[in-house]
Order: structure tokens, then sequence, then C-alpha cells
């Protein structure tokens, strides 16, 4: 399955996934330290608002099997912030919660 992440065009060793939101960012940088992956949450006023963003280096030093962890954490993170993201949604609709991610069990912000 094919990952879809926005990032920034070029031909450079630093990649740029922009998720915008800077809590989301935050988030995704979480999860990718747990991961045992550097990948640092750039915000504003670094950026400009709306485009915080991990950053990330590869270089030759970096086998297909480090390939292969960074994508598995890279989707893990995302999914993880989209259903954080479903979870605000839903009580922003209503659930009554003050922290809606915390009402997710861990198999659901696996999913």
């Amino acid at each position: 399955e094919e990952l879809e992440l926005t990032t920034v065009a070029g031909e450079s060793a630093i990649i740029a996934w922009i998720l915008g939101d800077s809590s989301a960012t935050l988030a995704a940088a979480s999860c990718m330290n747990v991961e045992g992956i550097l990948a640092p949450a750039v915000r504003p006023p670094t950026v400009p608002n709306g485009k915080s963003r991990l950053r990330m280096s590869v270089s030759s030093d970096h086998s297909d099997d480090d390939m292969d962890r960074v994508t598995a954490a890279l989707r893990k993170a995302a999914t993880r912030i989209a259903n954080w993201q479903k979870a605000d949604m839903a009580w922003i609709a209503g659930s009554g919660s003050a922290f809606p991610s915390a009402r997710l069990s861990s198999e659901e912000l696996e999913r």
C-alpha cells in the first residue's frame, strides 16, 4: 500500500513532511521518536502558519532496511494523527470529552 504524504519537492537529502497543523506535527515527531527515528518538528515562526512539518535527512549510509523502518514509522504516525484528528472532530461535534484522543483505545489509535 502506497503511503501518500505531502512533501516539499526538490532534489535534496532533506525530506519535509508537511502536516500543516503545529499540534499534529508535534504528535508526529513524538511518534517517530518512539520508533527511534529523528524527525524534528519545524513550526512557526520558522515556517509560515499552516506549514508545520517534520524534517528528515537521508544519506547513502541508510540501508534499505533503514528506509523500510522509516516508512513503517511514517505510516504508523500518519495513521495515529488521522485517528486523533477524527477523535477531535467527534469531540467538536459534541462527544463531551475535554481530551478526545484519550477516549480512544490503543487499538483504535493504531488503525
